[in-house]
């Protein structure tokens, strides 16, 4: 067998000797990572992490078939199903779906250009952001709109959203150049005027403040615990909190993208043009530097997310009672395949509570086709949850959703 996508992974490090009073001043002061000093590890298996690996398979009716899952969001028993440019589709965790909510228009609660979902966890509340008019749509937990408003756009765009604390938190691309360019804000979301502002890109993110984004999240939220911002560039992923926003984790390698190597690239690029802007992260995969944070997830027992060398992924599994990280090329899926698959797809993770990681599987041709081949040679688990439900899948079908569960 051989693995065709590397597990997209994470980084953490060491903060200093392993211990329970170390792995106590880490959580008070936050977690600094020195990447270059994590264990590596040959070889690790889902089953040293997960206890089960399970399918859910979204009904597909007129109204729910999708063409691509874009983002997925997990509350209670509901599944937040995300296709920008489309719309957002509510199933149970069963895969049965509910309803559409919102529809595309330019009435009350509905959208043109739906580029990204958030859940307010604390009020049971689904906010949507619409990219194409900046206006923030506010959903009752089952789809009931209740109301919405237009971003304060003074030079300024956003295309992510968090709501936190009764406020809404967007990233930030500045049109104008000519003064600060920050990364973050609050927002009232009760007239969507900028509360504040923070994080000068210039200071925080190497001065990258490009309407260009990597497949990445920049908000984490989690089922509790404060949610997490991070940029490409940053060296640090913050917390967002009720008393203010403080590192989370800092992130240390002589490998990371510094200021002066972004700004030769810069320098050797024409940055009105959105071709440029693609051809630099052209040349960041044929580097040797560290960026980009993704895939990340936590548990009261793990951190873990991954980040990029040039265009090769890697993944760090940090231990919160060792205070230890381990860093690893590639994971094996034990749980999902048997030895007989023949390539061997990681998922993309989407979203994860405090039960499991959803995964998004047959979420385009070249993916859906290796899934129909393996599952031909009894190349995916027979007792795997949800196994039954495989021999109703054809051509058509939606994208599923596989998900591993926490090991107690």
């Amino acid at each position: 067998m051989r693995i065709l996508t590397m597990l997209m992974a994470l980084m953490l490090g060491l903060l200093t000797v392993p211990g329970e009073e170390n792995s106590s001043l880490a959580k008070k002061n936050g977690y600094v990572i020195n990447l270059d000093r994590a264990e590596k590890l040959e070889k690790m298996t889902y089953s040293s992490l997960f206890s089960k690996a399970g399918i859910i398979v979204l009904e597909d009716t007129d109204e729910s078939l999708l063409g691509k899952v874009d983002k997925l969001e997990v509350c209670d028993n509901n599944l937040y199903v995300l296709e920008k440019g489309r719309g957002l589709f509510l199933f149970n965790k069963q895969g049965k779906f509910i309803k559409m909510i919102g529809r595309q228009g330019k009435g009350p609660g509905e959208y043109i250009d739906p580029d990204d979902i958030s859940i307010d966890r604390e009020n049971k509340k689904i906010y949507v952001l619409d990219s194409q008019t900046q206006n923030v749509l506010k959903y009752s937990g089952n789809g009931t709109f209740e109301s919405s408003f237009k971003l304060e756009n003074k030079g300024t765009r956003s295309t992510f959203i968090q709501p936190f604390k009764n406020a809404l938190y967007t990233n930030l691309y500045t049109f104008d150049k000519s003064g600060k360019r920050f990364l973050l804000s609050k927002v009232d979301v009760t007239n969507g005027k900028r509360i504040s502002f923070q994080f000068e890109a210039s200071q925080y993110n190497k001065g990258w403040n490009e309407l260009f984004s990597t497949d990445q999240h920049t908000f984490i939220s989690g089922p509790t615990g404060n949610p997490k911002f991070m940029q490409i560039f940053m060296d640090t992923i913050f917390e967002i909190t009720p008393k203010g926003i403080k590192p989370y984790i800092t992130l240390q390698s002589k490998k990371l993208v510094t200021k002066e190597y972004l700004e030769t690239l810069i320098a050797e690029n024409d940055m009105s043009k959105s071709a440029r802007v693609s051809k630099i992260y052209d040349r960041l995969m044929k580097s040797d530097k560290i960026y980009n944070v993704f895939d990340y997830w936590e548990t009261a027992k793990y951190i873990h997310f991954g980040y990029y060398v040039g265009h090769y992924g890697y993944s760090i599994l940090y231990k919160k009672e060792e205070n230890k990280a381990y860093v690893m090329s590639g994971i094996t899926d034990d749980l999902l395949y048997t030895d007989k698959a023949g390539t061997l797809l990681v998922s993309k993770l989407y979203s994860f509570d405090e039960n499991r990681v959803y995964c998004i599987g047959m979420n385009d041709g070249f993916t859906k086709d290796i899934f129909f081949e393996n599952m031909k040679k009894g190349g995916i688990n027979p007792r795997i949850e949800g196994a039954d439900k495989l021999q109703t899948l054809t051509e058509d079908s939606n994208p599923i959703i596989i998900y591993y569960e926490f090991k107690k």
